[in-house]
């Protein structure tokens, strides 16, 4: 069962140009991981400051248990540092959490931090599909919607 979700911030929450639709999804979905209880957070290359500023300019930041930034952890992604050090704060396995990232480094972390690794392709220069499946992504998903489809399941398996 899921208990956990990480995400990356930018190319993940963060996309240019900004999409009111996007946001709007993004914001639902947020919600719904938080009324069910799932335990939100975020392992970014960018600064925490940086991702507090975004979070804060939308109201989510609420949703977010850990908030992890480049200056947080030693060695960036694809090392799973930051991964373990955030399942570590929210005192979850990695078996039971997902980390959703837009990129080949982020699907390496995941598999190499025992997490699933959900790839997104919704920003305008993303990776492709195949480049993130190679490296260990167990779903890649075009639209928030098609996640939210994905993280339902994941909420009701046993």
């Amino acid at each position: 069962m899921l208990k956990g979700i990480l995400f990356d911030l930018e190319g993940t929450l963060l996309i240019r140009p900004e999409n009111n639709v996007f946001v709007a999804e993004m914001g639902s979905l947020l919600a719904s991981m938080d009324a069910k209880q799932i335990k939100l957070g975020i392992v970014t290359g960018a600064t925490r400051v940086r991702a507090e500023k975004f979070l804060i300019t939308h109201g989510w930041l609420p949703y977010f248990s850990v908030i992890l930034g480049s200056e947080n952890y030693d060695q960036p992604k694809p090392s799973p540092q930051g991964l373990l050090l955030a399942l570590e704060q929210l005192g979850l396995s990695a078996s039971s959490c997902a980390y959703v990232g837009d990129s080949t480094s982020d699907m390496i972390a995941a598999r190499r931090a025992g997490m699933l690794g959900w790839g997104v392709t919704w920003k305008r220069d993303a990776e492709s599909e195949e480049a993130l499946r190679k490296v260990g992504a167990v779903g890649v998903y075009r639209t928030v919607l098609d996640l939210n489809g994905t993280l339902y399941r994941k909420m009701n398996e046993c």
